[in-house]
């Protein structure tokens, strides 16, 4: 299906609303006007919002950038009346699917909007007019002609486009008209940068709702709002592969994993694609994750008290090179009779260190610079228990407001589910990171049989394979996060049943297990 690009778009005359031209330069071909009338229009005032700059038009209106009489700049977008008349849309309509989506970072906020009069080239047009927050940045048109996109830049592009979609898909409306120029990105500042989930430099915002349509309606010729997703990071992916950026393993790994995600955006039948832009979000950031898996990089760690936390170490591969030579007690608290145990101390005592230091996923990180995967594995077999950690204080701060909890917290039950489904990830996460540096290599009814059990345990479905199991898992303690689930499923185990079976459904896995303690690690739960 052809995708409507900036140049293949249409545009009517203002003025006779008879005309039409594929050129914005050219004249009407039937009253003989400017079709472009924004030269009419710089430096008027409008609603109290003066015209500066003209940014672009489409087929129904055009936008300006315009200040207010403090000089704080705005996005000023004008729509003529007779338009709307001539096919049929509701301005009213459309103001209620902006009050809908609300506030929200990755979508450009409607600040006002109304109805006026101007004179244009002496010809009286009534129209309607909005007032946007105004971006400082470029389209993502613009940003891909750059020629230079790192993977990195991806990852935060699609992470974003798909939290703007979620709002949409929450309030029942699709955007209709996801084109390039619709998404902007906007340069952060060093200290935005450092609240980001993502690493990317930029934001992106979704703008221009007059198109939006509520789910249900008919799209006739247009692209979903995922399908044009699935394009645009396909725009992406080539500009990475074709610019002059030199690619990692890991890189590369990141690029190729998306390439099977947009076919699965694009595919006709949906049984086979995503049913929302929050699995699409889910499945980038842990197929990002994963590209770390492949290339880690040399550790160089040359003062031990260079982090003050051991949440903040880059990876985990930093605490095992710290632990190696420095603390020769590590085998001390590497026993089977750690279950159990309460460890206790002042805050910056080293607590999280020595948790994170016993998980397994951190026993899977090179014990010292380019230790071979066979060494990983020997040194694995030897220990005598397989430990998993979760940190309630980045998992539940992370998400929660410590002056308002969420209504979930209300409810045991809800939150012992929540502390289930937590585990999980972590043991799942632990497994794919395991498998994906060929440490563990699992039998396919092994791993197939685990995750039954746990889809029966926890009440998923879709849970075959470890990657399968983790987003299922992550969709739903997402649900809980967001007060949307209501009910937990009927058959889930919530009493130490859980984790007795789950250590019985572990040792099945892999003959490495059969022999281990497990044992769970819970950090900073008050």
């Amino acid at each position: 299906m052809p995708i409507e690009r900036p140049s293949d778009r249409e545009y009517i005359c203002f003025f006779c609303f008879e005309g039409k031209t594929k050129d914005e330069h050219d004249r009407c071909p039937c009253c003989g006007k400017m079709i472009d009338i924004s030269p009419y229009l710089e430096n008027k005032t409008i609603e109290g919002y003066t015209l500066q700059n003209f940014v672009g038009r489409g087929y129904y209106g055009f936008t300006f950038r315009a200040e207010n009489r403090i000089g704080k700049p705005f996005a000023l977008k004008l729509v003529p009346s007779r338009l709307y008349e001539k096919h049929d849309k509701s301005f009213a309509e459309e103001i209620v699917k902006y009050q809908k989506l609300g506030v929200h970072q990755n979508i450009a906020e409607l600040i006002d909007a109304d109805l006026t009069k101007v004179d244009v080239d002496g010809v009286e047009i009534e129209f309607y007019w909005l007032i946007m927050e105004w971006i400082e940045g470029v389209s993502l048109t613009k940003y891909l002609s750059k020629g230079k996109v790192s993977p990195n830049e991806i990852n935060g592009v699609i992470i974003d486009i798909a939290a703007g979609l979620e709002r949409f898909e929450s309030e029942n409306l699709w955007h209709n008209d996801l084109n390039s120029d619709n998404i902007m990105l906007k340069p952060l500042s060093e200290d935005e940068k450092r609240t980001r989930l993502s690493g990317s430099p930029y934001i992106c915002k979704i703008v221009d709702i007059g198109s939006a349509i509520f789910r249900q309606a008919p799209q006739f010729d247009r692209l979903s709002d995922l399908k044009f997703l699935g394009i645009h990071i396909n725009d992406l992916i080539k500009v990475a592969r074709t610019s002059t950026l030199n690619l990692i393993r890991g890189d590369e790994y990141f690029l190729d994993s998306l390439d099977r995600l947009i076919s699965r955006l694009l595919d006709e039948d949906n049984e086979r694609g995503f049913k929302s832009a929050r699995q699409v979000s889910i499945e980038v950031s842990e197929l990002y994750n994963q590209q770390q898996l492949r290339e880690e990089g040399e550790v160089t760690l040359t003062d031990p008290f260079a982090y003050l936390n051991a949440n903040d170490f880059p990876s985990d591969a930093y605490i095992n090179y710290l632990f190696s030579g420095s603390f020769p007690w590590i085998s001390d608290i590497l026993t089977s009779e750690a279950q159990g145990t309460l460890v206790t101390g002042p805050r910056g005592s080293g607590k999280t260190m020595i948790l994170r230091s016993i998980r397994l996923k951190t026993r899977l990180s090179a014990y010292k610079p380019n230790e071979e995967i066979s060494d990983i594995r020997d040194r694995v077999s030897s220990e005598p228990q397989l430990a998993f950690y979760v940190s309630a204080r980045i998992e539940i701060g992370n998400h929660c407001s410590l002056s308002k909890l969420p209504k979930w917290t209300e409810s045991e039950r809800f939150v012992v589910y929540y502390f289930l489904l937590l585990y999980t990830v972590e043991i799942l996460d632990t497994f794919c990171y395991g498998v994906a540096k060929k440490v563990f290599d699992f039998d396919a009814i092994a791993e197939s049989r685990f995750c039954g059990f746990l889809g029966d345990a926890l009440g998923l479905e879709n849970t075959t394979t470890f990657t399968n199991t983790l987003r299922e898992v992550k969709v739903t303690q997402y649900a809980i996060e967001r007060d949307s689930l209501n009910s937990l499923p009927g058959s889930v185990l919530l009493d130490s049943t859980f984790f007795s079976n789950l250590s019985d459904n572990i040792r099945f896995l892999d003959p490495l297990f059969a022999t281990k303690g497990i044992t769970f690690l819970l950090d900073d739960f008050s």
